[in-house]
């Protein structure tokens, strides 16, 4: 049971980070084919560069993160469509019965 649980904990992990990395990765290339076809050089380390940088590090954390607690997202999705299905039924109800008048 206990290497099981290992696994699965090992897994998630290593998807986590995999996916993270894939989007950094491309982000990263996006810098490169910028920097190939205006020649640009965004690799300097000036005040905007610096600021893209961190951009992108913290967006590679929100995602690892996120993809760490899924389940808490998704309880937090699911928390604000109970709060706005009773509006967007009413939506629904009232264009269905304008459609009929």
């Amino acid at each position: 049971m206990r290497i099981l649980f290992c696994m699965r904990f090992k897994l998630k992990y290593n998807l986590a980070i995999l996916i993270s990395g894939c989007i950094c990765y491309n982000v990263l290339s996006a810098c490169l084919r910028q920097y190939k076809a205006t020649g640009e050089n965004i690799l300097e380390l000036n005040k905007e560069n610096i600021k893209r940088i961190i951009f992108i590090v913290v967006i590679c954390l929100i995602i690892f993160w996120g993809l760490n607690n899924y389940s808490m997202i998704l309880n937090g999705v699911e928390y604000g469509i109970s709060i706005f299905f009773p509006f967007i039924l009413g939506l629904c109800i009232a264009f269905v019965v304008n459609v009929i008048l």
